[in-house]
């Protein structure tokens, strides 16, 4: 009984490292996850406004899920295949969504709108849209596509129209926004639309545990970016005013699902070009093997003939000609036996 327990307790560790190994994007996400609540737990409230940070997180933000629509785009269009549809989709919305919110918060080509602000309708636009394009991802059944250029394009006229009607909004209804805000009354509207980004959270949380996965090979990805959108909400709730430690944790957060969804589509890009380099390789091995065949059987001393399995003449040498009397284009699609009964013995 004590050596199976020594056994065990050896074998321990091993087994705590493949399984770290087989889940390091979920130890991953929820070990950064855990930190970012933290800050805003057990920092001292209050803070000062460090005016690089939210434009560092947001360009951030753009850059990262441009590359990962990219990368999806070029992927639905090799493989014509409708799986990363949905990535093209977070890439085109979530970027240009961020983009708005950034020009118009910090003034830069945009009027400093109140729903532009930390948060206003832009913020909570984005943050929504996050998640509820992951719920799109989750859904999305595999499937070819015929045209799969006009389906990239399609999904990213359709989220620039959403982008476009999201700042249409929140530019119609800034000067109610500005009069809620002036009677502290603009907190109820932030409240509301927190409850719904957790909302939408929490049903791709939902759908990913009833076994809604998407496509496996974004898997990984997809999985760190949903928890990492849970602490994220987390942390904005306990954001008790802009610059303190929660927000600061939130706005890191925010940042890392997009981080995550780049990493894992250009790791995908990457393998998938490994694949095709080894494909390359093992075609071109292959055309040498063939090359060396013929000219071992042209080589030959002996006749070699080769057929199909009804006996048609697929292959005939110089060989084969000298001894039955014909070239191989005249032997070759012919029946073997007719041609060997023909031979002039």
């Amino acid at each position: 009984m004590g050596d199976w327990i020594r056994l065990g307790f050896r074998g321990l560790p091993r087994k705590v490292v493949a399984l770290l190994g087989a889940h390091l994007t979920v130890v991953l996400a929820s070990t950064v996850g855990v930190i970012g609540v933290a800050v805003g737990l057990f920092l001292p409230p209050g803070g000062t406004m460090l005016a690089w940070f939210i434009p560092l997180v947001e360009g951030t933000i753009v850059l990262s899920v441009l590359v990962a629509g990219a990368m999806a785009g070029i992927d639905v269009i090799v493989r014509q295949e409708r799986s990363a549809l949905p990535y093209v989709g977070i890439g085109a919305t979530v970027a240009t969504l961020w983009l708005v919110h950034l020009f118009s918060f910090t003034g830069l080509l945009l009027p400093n709108l109140v729903g532009a602000r930390d948060s206003g309708l832009l913020f909570h636009f984005g943050r929504i849209a996050m998640p509820a394009l992951l719920v799109w991802a989750l859904l999305q059944p595999p499937g070819s596509l015929s045209n799969p250029r006009r389906a990239v394009t399609m999904v990213v006229v359709v989220a620039l129209t959403a982008v476009g009607a999201a700042v249409g909004v929140t530019m119609a209804l800034d000067p109610i926004l500005r009069s809620l805000s002036l009677t502290g009354h603009f907190t109820d509207v932030n409240t509301a639309l927190l409850g719904v980004e957790t909302i939408t959270v929490a049903t791709a949380g939902g759908l990913f545990a009833l076994g809604r996965r998407g496509d496996p090979r974004f898997a990984g990805a997809l999985t760190g970016a949903l928890i990492l959108l849970g602490f994220e909400a987390i942390a904005q709730a306990l954001s008790k005013a802009p610059f303190d430690a929660a927000w600061y944790g939130a706005a890191a957060l925010r940042l890392d699902p997009a981080l995550l969804l780049m990493a894992g589509l250009l790791s995908l890009y990457g393998s998938s070009v490994r694949a095709e380099r080894v494909a390359q390789a093992r075609h071109r091995m292959l055309e040498e093997l063939e090359a060396n065949l013929k000219l071992t059987v042209e080589m030959s001393p002996v006749a070699v003939i080769s057929t199909d399995q009804r006996g048609t003449i697929t292959g005939w040498n110089s060989r084969a000609e000298t001894m039955f009397g014909w070239s191989p284009p005249e032997a070759i699609g012919q029946h073997l036996w007719t041609m060997v009964a023909a031979a002039d013995w």
